[in-house]
């Protein structure tokens, strides 16, 4: 919320010694980035491995994991690995999503001058 909002460059008034200070966009910017791209690995090889039918720890799932239930008749686990797959498939986004609010806040901040 601090990369898209005007509270998110000064810090609060509740946090002690640095209260009222502006917050340098580095600070900000450099662990943003950093979790951008965490969530953009886990999430891709999350996809990636369930769809060869493989746990991240590399366990195989039987039947070819969900990739082979989006086949299977809807009386058997069709609909419910339909429904799986529609809840989780956001979370791809969350990664370059967060990437563009940190490159946004870097340009509002002016941080590459």
């Amino acid at each position: 919320m601090g990369l898209v909002s005007t509270w998110g460059e000064m810090w609060p008034r509740w946090v002690p010694f640095v209260a009222g200070k502006p917050i340098r966009p580095l600070s900000a910017i450099i662990p943003a980035a950093l979790g951008a791209l965490a969530l953009t690995i886990t999430w891709t090889m999350a996809l990636i491995l369930s769809m060869r039918g493989q746990a991240l720890d590399g366990r195989q799932f039987g039947d070819g994991g969900w990739r082979g239930s989006l086949t299977h008749d809807v009386g058997e686990l069709g609909w419910r690995a339909w429904v799986f797959v529609s809840a989780y498939l956001p979370l791809l986004a969350w990664g370059p999503l967060l990437a563009a609010v940190t490159y946004a806040y870097a340009v509002r901040r002016k941080a590459f001058k």
